[in-house]
């Protein structure tokens, strides 16, 4: 069987950052980490957050990497089959770690096949950390969170004592208005 290698992972002193990535900053789902992350800062992986891809790093230096950065996972990518559960978005930034070539004109399930027969010797030595850049908790929808519904208590009532002043207020310009005198 062909096997793809990966040249930065040969030469473990040159590691990718976000930065050399370039083309921006592409968003993980939560759910497509959730199963591969290294919970070494006690993080909780949501699935509906968004995360970006930071920088890698030795697979020694991961715990002392995540105590100083709190909002950051880390995982070894790809491990466990990882890139059948990607986007393809996620799938082409996976490739540009690895040199797995991806043309954008491939599907997503081509581009699984090009993961498929990938292996490198030293990927599980090399840690990418990912920062949590949109929190959302499951079972929460962030629209969601403003509807009378999920407000408190008092906040309505306030609502509702703000609208009766109010009302009462418009009553009594258009009584001064008209020239009305209460008794």
């Amino acid at each position: 069987m062909f096997m793809n290698t990966c040249g930065d992972c040969v030469n473990p002193s040159h590691y990718v950052t976000a930065d050399s990535l370039g083309g921006g900053r592409s968003t993980f789902d939560g759910s497509a980490l959730r199963k591969y992350v290294a919970n070494a800062n006690g993080t909780v992986i949501w699935e509906r957050s968004k995360y970006t891809f930071e920088f890698q790093c030795p697979g020694s230096e991961v715990e002392d990497v995540l105590s100083r950065h709190k909002d950051c996972v880390s995982t070894v990518v790809p491990i466990n089959d990882m890139y059948k559960d990607l986007a393809r978005h996620e799938l082409a930034l996976l490739a540009k770690f690895h040199h797995v070539h991806i043309t954008s004109r491939m599907s997503a399930s081509v581009c699984r096949l090009k993961f498929a027969d990938h292996s490198c010797d030293s990927c599980d030595e090399v840690s990418s950390i990912f920062k949590c850049v949109r929190f959302i908790p499951d079972g929460e929808d962030i629209e969601s969170l403003d509807k009378p519904a999920y407000r408190s208590r008092e906040r309505q009532a306030k609502e509702r004592q703000d609208i009766v002043e109010y009302v009462k207020e418009l009553k009594m310009l258009r009584k001064h208005r008209l020239g009305i005198v209460e008794a």
